[in-house]
């Protein structure tokens, strides 16, 4: 069989890299959504897609490039095996995106000219659930219709503190292997029998390329925004960095092992969050007003006057020190003679080596 050239997809990487439509969908095994098949016209590998929403920057190219050939010796984390440019007469229907867009929803897109399309080996991956379906069912086994979950997902239940430690282990491999993580979202971790999956993002970021301040910034609705650094979100600080990471990290933690968001206190008591635009505009709120629940030197967003938030104060007095003073050491901000200072540096906040050692302790 003749395919005609209008039909190839050729790799950036590979010389020999030449592939075809499958003209069969293939299911993303993360996502679960009907995604294109490809398949390397000389040897006959299947691969399921993904697609970058936009055209990339030529120094962009090369940085992924680099993050391609270079996988991390990291188990159970997605990474691609090459990704083709689409040409101008080309266009590839309904490829999921590798940068997902958590504002609102987006229907999945033609793939245009100049878009680019990452190849994940179609082999058979074991069925995963996001960590929020994951959470859903130990809600159902140990919440038993409690109003407040902070009572069963808090760092004393051992499958809550097996699941901070694992995914903390997880940043730490891939930092060890050069690169930090950003994307913390529901969706992106999964669980497979108790153990963690990392999905691969756009938020992903090789260390080399953060030292030398050569990092694309996404847009805001790019950016995770349940468990994103404030400042980043709305755009005061304008470059990637570690503190972007580990803040996001302590913010996860914070609400596995505290049951709670760090900023849903009493300033958001009113808010709505019956659909994902409510809780889209509710999380936007918290990062235009990051003050930390059990913050003692702004105590304006405190818990709340409800019974479950008063004994939620009550049981954070009996967290260990430790504990407490790394959650309130990484969000919290920072004030000094009388004065908001909204950067958290890097030196303060806590790494993933040091959350393991503590963790480790409990």
């Amino acid at each position: 069989m003749y395919l005609k050239k209008d039909s190839l997809y050729y790799s950036v990487l590979y010389g020999c890299g030449v592939y075809s439509l499958t003209g069969e969908g293939v299911a993303d095994p993360i996502s679960g959504e009907e995604s294109t098949g490809f398949s390397s016209t000389l040897y006959g590998e299947n691969f399921f897609a993904r697609a970058f929403g936009r055209a990339l920057e030529k120094e962009e190219i090369e940085d992924y490039k680099r993050l391609v050939l270079s996988p991390p010796d990291v188990k159970n984390i997605l990474w691609p095996m090459d990704f083709v440019e689409v040409g101008k007469e080309q266009s590839v229907e309904g490829v999921a995106r590798v940068d997902n867009a958590y504002a609102y929803d987006i229907a999945k897109e033609k793939v245009r000219a100049k878009d680019y399309v990452f190849l994940f080996s179609n082999k058979a991956y074991p069925q995963s659930i996001s960590l929020e379906e994951y959470l859903e069912q130990l809600e159902h086994r140990y919440g038993g219709g409690l109003s407040d979950r902070s009572k069963w997902q808090n760092y004393q239940n051992p499958e809550i503190l097996a699941l901070a430690r694992a995914l903390v282990e997880k940043i730490d491999a891939l930092n060890r292997e050069g690169y930090l993580y950003l994307d913390f979202h529901h969706s992106r971790i999964r669980l497979v029998n108790k153990e963690i999956y990392l999905d691969f993002s756009n938020l992903i970021y090789d260390m080399e390329n953060i030292y030398k301040g050569r990092v694309y910034k996404p847009t805001f609705e790019k950016l995770p925004i349940e468990f994103t650094e404030p400042e980043l979100y709305t755009g005061q600080k304008k470059n990637i960095d570690f503190t972007a990471q580990n803040y996001s990290l302590a913010s996860i933690l914070f609400y596995l092992l505290v049951g709670r968001h760090a900023y849903d206190g009493i300033l958001r008591a009113a808010d709505i969050d019956d659909s994902s635009y409510n809780h889209y505009i509710k999380f936007e709120k918290m990062c235009n007003s990051p003050i930390f629940i059990f913050d003692k030197q702004d105590m304006a967003n405190h818990p709340g006057h409800e019974a479950k938030d008063e004994a939620l104060l009550e049981r954070w007095g009996t967290y260990p020190k430790m504990l407490r003073y790394m959650f309130t050491k990484a969000l919290s901000r920072k004030v000094e003679y009388g004065q908001e200072t909204s950067y958290r540096y890097q030196e303060e906040l806590p790494t993933p080596r040091q959350w393991l050692n503590l963790l480790y302790t409990l």
